[in-house]
């Protein structure tokens, strides 16, 4: 059984790592920071897997090649992971949706990945079933989190391909949840099997599930020709009007030519939303037109 799982542990990493490599490729070639929130996202699933790997190795040998040091290599790989699988579930599920995460929301958001860090840590460091079951509870809490946010700002997505992209996915996460619950409450009964309780079962097919979706639906996207280039904005423009990752991306298309039809369309983001930001780049700026952004970007002052 050990071997079993240590392979599928083994093909799910490699899995993790073309995704994460497809989603970094995008994200220079596109620069659209979705791709990177992808990237990190699976970047600390990975390291989750890894993880579990090095548990069900040590299980498997005969010998125990890490020994004591096994409980600190689990906590040095799941703290950060357990912070930044939270901290990226939150970014994108307001990513998908395009919508203004507030100062408020973003300090809570900071809160939950460090209470998940934690927990996370007192896991692997403690090992008793409470912090298992408290560790289960909460990933499975910010994971409802995230659904709700996507499920109440699904009409704002009006790409096609990224509303089935994210309906399938959204399917997904749904099952997942539900069968969390039933998991962590069959632990707490004790109803549910021993082992149950020390392997992500149920974590490592859903794992598996989303990387199947995003390699039949998404990774096309990534070698579409025609938005192979875009403009570089100089960094010292961004920080000096406070222009965030969307409005760079809007402005690095604009102009380019690209109409605010098309560059919805290539953002997954409604026309009406794309002249809001434009408005919000124009009164940033304090430009009224294109030429005039343009002329701004090429002379900065």
């Amino acid at each position: 059984m050990p071997h079993i799982l240590l392979a599928v542990y083994i093909f799910s990493f490699s899995m993790g790592l073309v995704i994460t490599t497809l989603s970094l490729v995008a994200r220079a070639r596109f620069g659209q920071i979705a791709f990177q929130h992808v990237a990190f996202f699976f970047v600390s699933i990975m390291l989750l897997i890894l993880t579990a790997a090095l548990k069900t190795y040590e299980d498997a040998t005969v010998e125990r090649v890490f020994g004591d040091f096994l409980p600190a290599i689990s906590c040095l790989l799941t703290v950060p992971a357990s912070g930044l699988l939270t901290w990226m579930m939150c970014a994108l599920a307001f990513e998908i949706v395009s919508v203004q995460v507030s100062p408020s929301r973003r300090l809570a958001h900071v809160i939950l990945a460090l209470a998940a860090a934690a927990c996370g840590g007192l896991k692997e460091a403690l090992q008793p079933r409470f912090f298992s079951l408290l560790n289960d509870a909460m990933v499975t809490g910010i994971e409802f989190y995230a659904i709700v946010v996507v499920v109440r700002h699904l009409r704002k997505i009006k790409h096609p391909r990224l509303l089935t992209l994210v309906r399938s996915v959204l399917t997904v996460a749904v099952v997942m949840s539900a069968s969390m619950i039933a998991q962590i409450i069959g632990q707490a009964t004790f109803l549910a099997p021993t082992f149950l309780g020390t392997l992500p079962v149920i974590q490592e097919l859903f794992f598996l599930v989303v990387v199947g979706i995003l390699l039949f639906q998404a990774v096309p996207y990534v070698f579409q020709p025609e938005i192979a280039s875009f403009y570089q904005l100089p960094d010292k423009i961004v920080k000096q009007y406070g222009i965030s990752p969307r409005e760079r991306e809007i402005i690095t298309m604009l102009v380019q030519g690209y109409s605010n039809t098309v560059i919805g369309e290539k953002l997954f983001i409604s026309s009406t939303t794309v002249k809001n930001h434009i408005y919000h780049i124009y009164q940033k700026t304090g430009v009224t037109n294109k030429v005039q952004l343009m002329n701004l970007i090429s002379s900065p002052k």
